[in-house]
């Protein structure tokens, strides 16, 4: 049984989520209540270069919703490779260290589990989202080493 009721796992659906999700199947079991949150970045840059890129398709739905449809349906995708039901994954709009712990707090999360690249030099001193977190929630957190294949010696 997990010692932890009540998860948020924060994964960046266009990054590297298969390693944070690998990583929380091993610590949440079938009787832990797990949600699963992908922020996407507001920003009116960010949509045009959906629209431009034709990442999105061409609808009658404004551009917010179809960003978050495309990424609902790719988070479905990575979900069934796990055990993890897709009926608690949501997409939230905003800067991802507050939507996070927002989250979390909304949710009564006792874990967030997140990933971490583990930066250094000039983002190390601006900060991370995974660092954010770290030192903002009000639960335990788990930043997930994420590895890069090309460099890891394990």
């Amino acid at each position: 049984m997990s010692t932890y009721n009540n998860v948020l796992i924060a994964i960046d659906i266009y990054g590297n989520a298969e390693q944070v999700l690998e990583r929380a199947m091993d610590v949440v079991d079938e009787s832990t209540n797990v949600h699963i949150l992908h922020v996407a970045f507001h920003s009116p840059f960010i949509y045009a270069s959906y629209g431009v890129g034709g990442m999105v398709s061409d609808t009658e739905l404004p551009i917010k919703d179809q960003v978050r449809i495309s990424a609902l349906e790719h988070m479905h995708e990575l979900l069934e490779k796990t055990s993890f039901s897709a009926l608690k994954a949501t997409v939230e709009f905003g800067r991802a260290q507050d939507v996070i712990i927002d989250k979390a707090q909304a949710l009564n999360t006792d874990l967030i589990i997140i990933g971490s690249h583990g930066r250094h030099g000039l983002t190390l001193l601006l900060g991370s989202t995974a660092n954010a977190v770290i030192h903002h929630a009000q639960c335990d957190v788990l930043a997930v080493r994420i590895r890069d294949d090309k460099n890891n010696t394990d």
